[in-house]
Formats: structure tokens, C-alpha cells, sequence
């Protein structure tokens, strides 16, 4: 699901957008995808849709460049290291692993 299809998913968009502000905990891009990482779920959407990301993130995410590698392991993880040397392992969902296999 990607960030047009969480939002059009929701009645009350106003709502949406604002629990999704509060739960962003990271963002990337990589391989022509943004990932936008909640405390729940792994967002995807293509790099066209920035301004419609920028909107629901509130900032200018022009000049972000999170993108160093994403790899997936045999445990069903996700794991994306970034320039600033921190990582995140994040365990998905099987469907979530299925819509993430675009890259």
C-alpha cells in the first residue's frame, strides 16, 4: 500500500494525514521508492509522489538522502543502514514483504 492508498483509504483524510505525521519515524529513499517507516508499517510510494509526501510530512524532504542500501534477510527483516552510520531492523509482515519486493 503506498502513501495515495493509505490516505484514499480513510474517509476523514485530515485524520489520517496527522497520525501518519506522528508515527513517521524514518524516511528513505532508494531505487526510484520513498519507504516511509511508521512505528507500524512500511509505507511505499513512488519518488513522483513527493509532493504529495512532502504535504503529509510537513517539511521539505527535497534535500533528504537516506539511501545507502536496503537488503532483506532469510529472518523476514528489513534492514537499511543510512549515511549517519545508524540502523534499523524492522520486521515485516509477509504481505508487506510481498509489496516491498519491488526493489
Amino acid at each position: 500500500m503506498n502513501c495515495k492508498e493509505y490516505l484514499d483509504s480513510n474517509l476523514n483524510k485530515s485524520v489520517a494525514e496527522k497520525r501518519l505525521k506522528e508515527k513517521v519515524k524514518y524516511y528513505l529513499e532508494w531505487s526510484n521508492r520513498v519507504f516511509i517507516i511508521t512505528k507500524d508499517k512500511i509505507l511505499v510510494s513512488e519518488l513522483g509522489d513527493r509532493n504529495i509526501l512532502k504535504s503529509y510530512l510537513n517539511r521539505d524532504i527535497s534535500n533528504i538522502s537516506y539511501k545507502t542500501c536496503a537488503n532483506f534477510n532469510k529472518c523476514g527483516y528489513i534492514n537499511i543502514r543510512y549515511r549517519f552510520a545508524d540502523k534499523i531492523s524492522i520486521i515485516l509482515p509477509d504481505d508487506m514483504i510481498q509489496n516491498i519486493n519491488l526493489i
